[in-house]
């Protein structure tokens, strides 16, 4: 998948990017709506105590991907 030209890598970041915005798109929005919205959590704690574990991954892990695609193109 990863070519001496560079597109692969730019291909590989480009899916981990995809993959982390998706992530953090289903994993935060619903469950900050019902947040806001239920004054119980419906999901039990085993989510409860999960949820910021992975809305913080996959923030950071996109935050870090954009910083590396910047890099990658910074040095074409």
């Amino acid at each position: 998948m990863i070519t001496t030209n560079g597109t692969g890598t730019s291909k590989l970041l480009i899916v981990n990017l995809a993959i982390s915005d998706l992530l953090l798109t289903t994993f935060n929005i619903p469950m900050n709506i019902v947040r806001f919205v239920s004054r119980d959590w419906p999901f039990g704690s085993l989510i409860c105590t999960m949820m910021p574990f992975i809305q913080s991954v996959s923030a950071y892990c996109s935050a870090w991907t954009m910083m590396i695609i910047a890099f990658e193109r910074y040095r074409k």
